[in-house]
């Protein structure tokens, strides 16, 4: 079965005891285009934090009931790594460039007081800082060129949902938006 990113952005999440947020994001390896983790947004308006949940974690994806159930408790997501200590790859780019000029980083990387190696459910999870770590949010509207033609966008990601891989990258050719 395919599972399209659109459709999964913005799920709510359940976890073993009641609702604990809600689907904001994806994050792949660009390389092997794996599911390295999803990120959810749990709290109030005043209070929200986003937390990274491991890919073994996850109990069912219910998209009739748009539901993730997952098999944790409240306080194991809550104990889970918050985004801000393990961020895609574009925000580790970006406070370089900060660092570099001298300006303050708008994202903050150094995580302290926990183990590099932490797993998740019992599954090792990717290294902190991984430089092949991407954000679905970040690759849809990413243009694709041929021969230094910009020529399509993509659109959507299709992740098998068996494996949880990223398989099909959905497009909008340049002249589909001609159209419109």
């Amino acid at each position: 079965m395919w599972l399209a990113y659109n459709e999964l952005r913005s799920l709510s999440v359940f976890a073993r005891d009641g609702e604990a947020g809600q689907l904001i994001d994806i994050l792949v390896n660009d390389e092997s285009w794996n599911v390295s983790s999803f990120v959810v947004e749990a709290g109030s308006w005043f209070f929200r934090r986003s937390f990274i949940i491991e890919p073994g974690t996850l109990a069912s994806i219910d998209l009739e009931q748009r539901v993730i159930s997952l098999q944790l408790s409240k306080t194991q997501l809550e104990a889970s790594d918050e985004l801000i200590d393990d961020p895609p790859v574009a925000y580790q780019k970006r406070n370089a460039i900060d660092r570099a000029a001298g300006w303050v980083s708008t994202w903050p990387v150094v995580k302290m007081g926990v183990s590099p190696n932490a797993t998740a459910g019992g599954i090792p999870r990717a290294p902190l800082g991984d430089p092949h770590q991407r954000s679905m949010n970040e690759l849809i509207g990413y243009e694709l060129t041929t021969h230094g033609d910009s020529s399509a966008t993509i659109d959507d990601i299709l992740i098998e949902s068996g494996h949880l891989v990223a398989r099909y990258l959905v497009v909008q050719s340049k002249a589909d938006h001609r159209k419109r």
